[in-house]
């Protein structure tokens, strides 16, 4: 898996008002805040949100979790340290559905008739949605075990797993100790009457639509299992 991409037009140049709309489009990618001319992609809708708050508070680094997209009329670097490269891989795969491209790496070795029939050597193989799923929640514990991110902050991240996943596989994946911590932790925060809308993140004040989603299916779960909690 190569790690830096250059992607380059075959033949004139790319078209950036394009391929602007098109990252704007997206739900996890932003425009960068410290460097407006480039963009910033993640996995998720939370990891996007304390990304983009590092890059605030600590403008000359770029979090780990997201990927840099930083378009030019001749040339596009991507850059992504994190292993969920499924919003990069569909970033190059529109690209590519628009108009002739060479693919190169950081050192300008070029590897496009190697993308040709797919993205999988630039890549790696493409994961089902499950196993995407599954080693997301246990990057998450990793990370939380290394003492990256607090209890607090991985459980909310696993939570927002549910935007992309069902919140019955999610909970499946979790080990029995965290689930069980995960199940009395969401218990805690939503299992209650309280109007969504009336919930508040820290550091954005009212929640966005992605921020609710997670609450609802979570709650959902609930009703369903109350029988057995």
């Amino acid at each position: 898996m190569i790690n830096d991409l250059v992607l380059e037009p075959v033949g004139g140049d790319f078209d950036l008002a394009a391929i602007s709309v098109h990252l704007e489009s997206m739900k996890t990618v932003v425009r960068d805040p410290v460097d407006t001319e480039q963009f910033l992609m993640a996995s998720d809708s939370l990891a996007l949100r304390e990304g983009v708050a590092e890059r605030h508070e600590h403008p000359g680094r770029v979090s780990y979790s997201l990927t840099v997209i930083a378009p030019t009329p001749r040339r596009i670097l991507l850059a992504y340290r994190n292993m969920d490269t499924v919003p990069a891989r569909a970033f190059v795969r529109w690209l590519r559905s628009q108009r002739d491209i060479r693919i190169l790496d950081q050192d300008f070795n070029d590897f496009t008739e190697e993308a040709t029939r797919d993205l999988d050597f630039i890549f790696g193989p493409e994961r089902s949605a499950c196993s995407q799923m599954i080693e997301r929640v246990n990057e998450l514990i990793e990370e939380y075990d290394i003492g990256l991110y607090a209890l607090d902050d991985v459980q909310s991240r696993i939570l927002s797993l549910s935007l992309l996943h069902s919140i019955d596989d999610i909970i499946s994946a979790l080990p029995e100790q965290w689930r069980v911590e995960f199940v009395a932790w969401a218990r805690e925060r939503y299992d209650n009457d309280t109007p969504t809308n009336q919930f508040v993140v820290i550091g954005q004040g009212l929640p966005s639509d992605d921020d609710l989603k997670p609450i609802a299916h979570i709650r959902e779960w609930f009703r369903r299992h109350a029988e057995h909690l």
